[in-house]
């Protein structure tokens, strides 16, 4: 099967588009404000700065706004960690919520003074080790990921699923709608979440929770199906019975933070960013249709200050792009409008 990923570098974030045949299966984004932030792929010296055997870990300065957790275990031939000591490191894990990004020790780093990243792959880059170089790249527009995170999705003839964010786990809930019984409302969902969860990046723990299913036979080929509907999915997917209850566990392994960590907050709204840089978006596109018109950005308050501090520097990257012909405005919602 043919895959490719179209890239779209704009201002604040590059967006990546993955496309199996016609159909969008991936999206990402790599945001300027997480350039500081450990990323799957990293590779940094490290400090110890933490060691508790009760949970056989290390905490690790990584000289970055997120500590680096390492397992280790006793073993007789496994190397011995102290108080200070600097280690080479890989990021393999981004904790969803948490503090610290899990690591894997490579080895000693001596002679080291100071906590420092070493390398990053980029977005790029991880994507072609995720396929195994199986995949082409071409540059061009992705829009998707502005619609990707709603917390409603559809089910092809009537009903919905809903996706939600709780502390412990994801929870994905099913309404028949106007299909003609839960069963059949079932069947169509499991298509529908196994795409949303892997065009997300959705990890963890995951609880769906199906309408009330009777007969056993039907339970039987829910879960059949849902199986079925993961097979494409390259993360590992592990699925669990129907409980008598008519939930499904499942897990679905973490290949870094999905588009809702990235995208919105605990309550599933979209962050101030993510609006901002909507917005940043719309400013571009005007001021590409409008040769050398004066523009004006129209924003919510809440964006407003979130653009006016500009920690990423987009004013000047848009500068740069179409000039320094815009103003910003307080206002109800996101417009743009253009004087000559």
């Amino acid at each position: 099967m043919k895959r490719r990923g179209v890239v779209d570098r704009a201002i604040g974030e590059t967006r990546i588009a993955v496309y199996e045949g016609k159909a969008l299966v991936e999206l990402y984004t790599d945001r300027w404000s997480q350039e500081g932030y450990p990323q799957i792929g990293d590779e940094y010296i490290g400090r110890i700065r933490d060691i508790s055997k009760d949970l056989g870990a290390a905490f690790i300065d990584l000289g970055a706004p997120q500590d680096g957790f390492l397992r280790f275990t006793m073993a007789a031939k496994a190397p011995r960690f102290q108080h200070g000591q600097y280690i080479r490191l890989l990021v393999t894990g981004e904790r969803q919520g948490g503090k610290s990004v899990i690591v894997k020790y490579l080895d000693m780093a001596e002679g080291e003074t100071k906590p420092r990243r070493l390398s990053r792959p980029g977005l790029k880059a991880r994507i072609i080790e995720r396929f195994n170089g199986d995949i082409q790249f071409e540059e061009g527009v992705v829009n998707a990921l502005d619609e990707a995170c709603e917390r409603e999705v559809a089910i092809p003839g009537g009903g919905s699923i809903s996706i939600e964010l709780t502390r412990a786990m994801w929870v994905i809930d099913i309404d028949r709608g106007s299909i003609a019984s839960g069963f059949e409302a079932s069947l169509k969902a499991c298509e529908v979440i196994a795409k949303a969860v892997r065009l997300r990046g959705i990890g963890g723990l995951i609880a769906i929770d199906f309408p009330n299913l009777r007969q056993k036979g039907q339970r039987g080929r829910v879960f059949t199906a849902l199986e079925m509907a993961f097979k494409a999915d390259p993360q590992t997917a592990k699925i669990a019975p129907l409980s008598r209850f008519g939930v499904i566990e499942m897990s679905r392994a973490q290949g870094g933070q999905g588009l809702d960590n990235i995208m919105t907050n605990r309550s599933g709204a979209l962050t101030m960013e993510t609006r901002g840089l909507f917005a940043i978006r719309q400013l571009y596109a005007a001021g590409r249709q409008s040769g050398g018109a004066q523009l004006t950005l129209e924003v919510p308050s809440g964006v407003y200050d979130w653009l006016e501090r500009d920690d990423i520097g987009w004013k000047a990257a848009l500068e740069g792009r179409i000039g320094a012909r815009f103003t910003l405005k307080r206002a109800r919602a996101i417009a743009v409008t253009g004087d000559r």
